[in-house]
């Protein structure tokens, strides 16, 4: 299967995913993606779970990679290496590196490829939302947020409150119209461009 992001999984309505393209690795043809809109909300985990134990991991490795994807379109979905860095302001752990197929995007990651606040808004049935890093927040309770408003709140959130999910994967690209792909970067992403450096925005 060759990667077609206007029609890259589905919803529970057959409706297909909108994908945002944030970074392109020519030499392993391959492409980080995330989704445009919040697909679920949910609790992270039920306490104190770090990523590898936790009920968001469960979800988006199983049910939301079995329904959403066809068996073509989930073979050219990569195994990710994920290894969590602790919380830059607390120390928080973020548990045991794991090897996903999907995941959640970092605080470093959020801080890398949106250039701002609004680049990092995210809808969920229309209506901005919050939405879950994989970062550990202040304590091993929390998980840094992105709130609606696009700020980043590193104290984070508590793991079992329900809050929006953007799934992130890297997808085998080779095949694919690379010119297309590159195409759907944000500007700052391009690698011809200059991109700016993000400036971390707290509540």
């Amino acid at each position: 299967t060759v990667l077609n992001l206007s029609a890259f999984g589905k919803d529970s309505e057959g409706n297909p995913y909108k994908w945002q393209v944030l970074d392109v690795d020519d030499e392993n043809e391959k492409a980080l993606l995330v989704t445009k809109d919040i697909v679920a909300l949910m609790a992270f985990a039920e306490g104190t779970e770090t990523w590898e134990d936790s009920l968001v991991r469960q979800w988006l490795n199983n049910d939301f990679i079995n329904e959403a994807f066809t068996d073509e379109e989930a073979a050219i979905i990569l195994s990710t290496d994920i290894t969590i860095a602790p919380n830059a302001e607390y120390g928080t752990s973020g548990g045991n590196s794991t090897t996903d197929k999907v995941f959640l995007l970092s605080e470093a990651e959020v801080n890398s490829y949106f250039i701002d606040g609004e680049a990092r808004r995210s809808n969920y049935n229309g209506q901005l939302e919050d939405w879950w890093t994989i970062t550990s927040g202040e304590d091993e309770t929390s998980i840094i947020i992105v709130i609606s408003e696009g700020a980043i709140l590193t104290d984070g959130y508590m793991k079992r409150q329900e809050e929006g999910v953007r799934p992130a994967m890297w997808v085998d690209i080779s095949g694919a119209d690379l010119e297309d792909v590159q195409n759907t970067l944000a500007p700052e992403n391009k690698p011809e461009e200059n991109k700016p450096t993000p400036t971390p925005e707290k509540e």
